[in-house]
């Protein structure tokens, strides 16, 4: 629908269209309709988000009440994410969440955006440059066994946060040092690195979550190293406790393990990237750190 076509029909409906980049605590809204439809958010994420570009997350309203939620967060100069496409539940299907769209991505500019779409909204993001690369699976599983923790992990603290914010760089390809400055601590928030000789080689991060725990970020440089780092992570997490993890399709060993154990995929999402993709080390990604923002 155009926004003049769209504009008409907010006029015929003596309805009125705006929409604005939201503050951290006009932002709970969205987190309420997340909550709603199971995404499993991670407790705390939200501020840590918005250490990012608190100018990046935008409502939009039809006579002053939000109805719809899309975030386009700028990283760096070069690279922004997009993601919380959402439609508050009686406002679907009237084009809000397209034309918010419109309105949010300006805020990123000439940037090269990624995002991680639902399959039934791929067509769309194509129509708007997009172009799918590979899946993401959303696994669910109960953690019901007694784990160890492992020799040779670390704790990450502020005495090595540097270095894991730099690998993360070389893994992903931009750099996010707002992002996971805080990432791995804080309540409920646990983060593990394994070095060698020649610096970090894995990294993982655990936290609470609206249903559970959420895993991710997990980067590792061989199979003896992510399985230190997931033990670890699960060492974390109380018997009988939901853990979510969202797996790129990248590393189907690790995604077949998971099965094993008793993960079962619930969704996929597709990765997608107007513009240039980043050029880091994704085959080495056994989890991301959310869906939300990458």
């Amino acid at each position: 629908m155009s926004e003049k076509l769209d504009s008409y029909k907010l006029m015929q409906e003596h309805q009125t269209w705006t929409s604005k980049p939201a503050s951290l605590e006009e932002w709970q809204i969205v987190n309420e309709w997340a909550i709603a439809e199971k995404w499993d958010l991670g407790l705390g994420d939200t501020e840590r988000f918005f250490n990012i570009d608190e100018e990046g997350f935008y409502l939009g309203y039809v006579n002053d009440e939000p109805v719809a939620s899309v975030s386009v967060v700028n990283y760096t100069d070069e690279y922004a994410y997009a993601g919380f496409y959402l439609v508050a539940p009686g406002a679907r299907g009237k084009g809000y969440g397209l034309r918010l769209s419109y309105d949010a991505f300006r805020h990123c500019d000439k940037r090269s955006v990624g995002l991680d779409g639902m399959p039934e909204q791929e067509e769309n993001y194509k129509k708007g440059g997009f172009v799918t690369h590979y899946e993401t699976s959303r696994l669910v599983g109960i953690h019901n066994q007694q784990v160890d923790a492992p020799d040779g992990v670390q704790n990450i603290t502020a005495d090595n946060i540097d270095e894991v914010i730099k690998f993360d760089e070389k893994i992903t390809g931009y750099p996010r040092a707002a992002l996971l400055k805080d990432w791995f601590s804080g309540e409920g928030r646990h983060g593990f690195v394994i070095n060698s000789g020649d610096g970090v080689i894995g990294v993982v991060g655990i936290r609470r979550s609206t249903d559970g725990y959420r895993l991710g970020p997990l980067y590792s440089e061989n199979q003896a190293v992510c399985d230190k780092l997931f033990a670890m992570a699960l060492a974390q997490v109380p018997q009988g406790t939901q853990v979510t993890i969202d797996a790129p399709t990248l590393d189907l060993g690790f995604i077949n393990g998971l099965k094993k154990m008793g993960f079962e995929e619930i969704f996929h999402t597709f990765r997608m990237y107007r513009g240039k993709e980043p050029q880091g080390e994704k085959h080495k990604i056994q989890a991301i750190a959310s869906l939300e923002l990458g």
